[in-house]
């Protein structure tokens, strides 16, 4: 399947539109006597593009002074949002597909593991990139199994602690 790609700075307008949850939290701030300005700025970064859209409320027959509401970003078809620049890329950068294995990971890492893989995948499903749903769902696949082998092996540890112990008492 070919994935969709979106030119110029009509981009993340697109990208925007066709996630409820950005749509949502955008028109939190258009509410009467207020207007929401949007400005698009591009920045190259190597051989991409990321699109930057600051979004400010204005007050309406006050001081007009904007305020800054939040950040969007997007690059290629995928877009975040955050209070400021910095966590709209911080978010974008989680978005993408991260493979870091921990050695000796706990149950409660690999808990905060999946449920950002699902965040991700929810982003997936809501941009239709077809492509990533399925890379998101193998690395859902991936943690879940590794969540079960690490309790398979905790329940596989208290029975040898367990047989242990009742040996211990036996031979008193």
């Amino acid at each position: 399947m070919q994935r969709t790609r979106y030119s110029g700075t009509m981009q993340i307008g697109t990208l925007i539109d066709q996630n409820e949850n950005l749509l949502r939290e955008l028109n939190r701030f258009n509410v009467t006597g207020t207007r929401l300005e949007k400005h698009v700025i591009v920045v190259p970064i190597n051989n991409a593009l990321l699109y930057v859209m600051p979004i400010y409320q204005v007050m309406v027959n006050e001081s007009e002074v904007p305020i800054l509401r939040r950040v969007v970003v997007a690059s290629g078809n995928k877009v975040a949002i955050g209070n400021n620049l910095e966590e709209a890329i911080a978010e974008l950068l989680v978005t993408e597909e991260i493979n870091i294995e921990i050695v000796g990971e706990s149950a409660e890492q690999l808990i905060a593991q999946i449920i950002t893989a699902n965040r991700n995948l929810e982003q997936s499903h809501a941009i239709n990139d077809w492509e990533q749903i399925g890379r998101d769902i193998s690395r859902l696949q991936e943690l879940i199994r590794r969540l079960e082998d690490l309790e398979l092996e905790r329940e596989s540890r208290e029975r040898r602690e367990s047989g242990s112990n009742r040996n211990t008492t036996v031979s008193e």
